[in-house]
């Protein structure tokens, strides 16, 4: 140990940040376990699709549903947050995360963001500032469906009473 270098709060912090990275590791191990039957149906098709086409190409099965269970996965740390912050289990607050991705058109969305030409380093950075305010947008909305008096396990009827409580909104994002 190099002396005089070693300062117990900077250990702390450290400590810390250690443990919400394996909390949030964890939260995300939790969220893919529930892959492609969380997921909607049009994502669930895709995710099947993609698997297959990659198993006919010779990649082991368990790695090619990881593989196709990328895209999806972007959402973990989010669903993770949310359930934290609503002291939620994981498991419903993805089936909500992902039906209301899907009742609103996210998948089309961040399908469209992706496609945008990027040509320069700003191109680059605004297609991600995009990807990241689309996803900021459904974290909160998630967040807000949750808030509701339906059953936490009803990902429809929280969608059901949010559209309800939110349906000025709801007809800007339709």
């Amino acid at each position: 140990m190099i002396y005089g270098l070693y300062d117990p709060h900077v250990a702390t912090l450290l400590d810390e940040a250690l443990r919400h990275i394996e909390h949030l590791r964890a939260g995300a191990g939790r969220v893919a376990a529930l892959f492609p039957q969380v997921l909607p149906d049009a994502e669930q098709t895709a995710f099947q699709a993609a698997a297959g086409r990659l198993e006919k190409e010779g990649v082991p099965r368990e790695l090619a549903a990881r593989i196709a269970a990328m895209d999806a996965l972007f959402n973990a740390l989010d669903i993770v947050e949310v359930a934290d912050s609503l002291k939620r289990d994981n498991e419903p607050v993805a089936r909500l995360h992902f039906a209301l991705a899907g009742e609103l058109d996210f998948p089309w969305l961040r399908a469209h963001i992706g496609m945008l030409s990027a040509d320069n380093h700003w191109q680059t950075l605004a297609k991600a500032a995009l990807r990241d305010d689309l996803a900021s947008m459904l974290r909160a909305l998630s967040a807000d469906a949750l808030r509701t008096d339906a059953s936490p396990s009803d990902p429809a009827a929280l969608i059901t009473a949010w559209k309800a409580r939110n349906s000025v909104v709801y007809e800007r994002f339709r």
